[in-house]
């Protein structure tokens, strides 16, 4: 007896898959911000200083770095106003930013590469608390009706309105006679050298809204942190006591010294329905006229116009106050108003 034995015989392929050994594959460079600029920063009016730094690289590569910096009305990164002349890593901020809020940033840009833009600078400027209320009062009997040559008034007060509220108080106490208004143009245009928003309120309120414009403009030449024309010291120039000499530093209280013009009588004024009162305000800063600049206000119940409705005088013509008052020595500092 035979015995057969099936043998299955399995074959198993192995293959081998071929492995050639690659070379590492170069990385691309990449641009990127490094180092922003700091979040928030905060001042009080007329102690700005400092500046911005941002960093930027290109790892891996050697593509040159260029910087421009762009102020904004937002605290956007998008879209925003280009500063000429701040274009490099770090920008000095202005030393004559007024009260309030102002936004910058920094494009970052690179050959090859999309620009990058930085994170927003937040900076804030605000005016000191006042240390102590605010205190106004006028005298001199100028008549509303009745032209009396150089008939004198004056306006004295122990530190500038520091906000619009304040200002209408004072409005309230001195806005009723027409010297009064004088000095209120005058605190409104200090103020707006402190605080744009403020100031403008206040303009809006001190003149009819023919003026307004141009003092707005004029002001801006005035207060411009450089520039011929800037003059911060203006309004000191109105104060007793300042001169160009001294550094237009007034003595205190402040005082504002007025006179019913000594060559032009009142007229009436068609256009307002109003008398048209021609005052002159005393300053140490001019010497046309021994320092004397003319002034016109009047009462107008004219639809749309300041005043409330006649209640408050108002200025109608008060340019020769924007005329640039003498330079400063340049040996004694002004040293600011309260």
């Amino acid at each position: 007896m035979y015995v057969y034995y099936s043998v299955a015989v399995i074959t198993v392929m192995v293959g081998f898959q071929s492995c050639e050994k690659s070379e590492p594959k170069a990385k691309e460079p990449v641009f990127s911000i490094t180092a922003h600029p700091v979040q928030t920063l905060s001042y009080l009016f007329g102690s700005v200083s400092g500046s911005l730094t941002v960093e930027a690289t290109v790892e891996g590569g050697n593509a040159a770095i260029s910087y421009q910096w762009y102020e904004n009305s937002s605290n956007s990164n998008s879209g925003g106003t280009l500063i000429s002349g701040a274009s490099s890593n770090s920008y000095t901020l202005p030393s004559g930013l007024t009260a309030g809020s102002y936004y910058y940033f920094c494009e970052v840009r690179a050959t090859g590469f999309t620009s990058l833009r930085s994170q927003v600078t937040t900076v804030t400027v605000s005016l000191p608390t006042p240390s102590s209320p605010l205190s106004v009062s006028i005298s001199g009997n100028i008549s509303h009706t009745v032209y009396q040559s150089g008939t004198l008034g004056s306006v004295t007060f122990n530190r500038f309105p520091a906000s619009f509220e304040e200002w209408k108080q004072a409005r309230e106490i001195i806005g009723i006679e027409p010297h009064g208004a004088v000095a209120l143009q005058v605190m409104a245009s200090e103020l707006y050298r402190r605080d744009r928003a403020a100031g403008t309120n206040c303009m809006r309120q001190a003149v009819v809204n023919s003026q307004y414009d141009p003092r707005i403009r004029r002001l801006n030449e005035l207060f411009g942190a450089t520039g011929s024309y800037a003059r911060p010291y203006q309004m000191a120039a109105y104060l007793k006591g300042a001169s160009w000499d001294n550094g237009y530093n007034p003595t205190k209280p402040y005082t504002i010294e007025m006179r019913v013009a000594t060559g032009k009588t009142y007229e009436n004024s068609t256009d307002f329905q109003a008398t048209v009162i021609h005052l002159e305000i005393k300053s140490n800063g001019h010497e046309t006229n021994n320092g004397w600049q003319p002034f016109a206000v009047l009462k107008t119940q004219k639809p749309n116009e300041p005043g409330e409705n006649g209640k408050f005088f108002i200025v109608s013509e008060g340019s020769s106050i924007y005329l640039n008052c003498r330079e400063i020595s340049f040996t004694v500092p002004f040293n600011g108003l309260d």
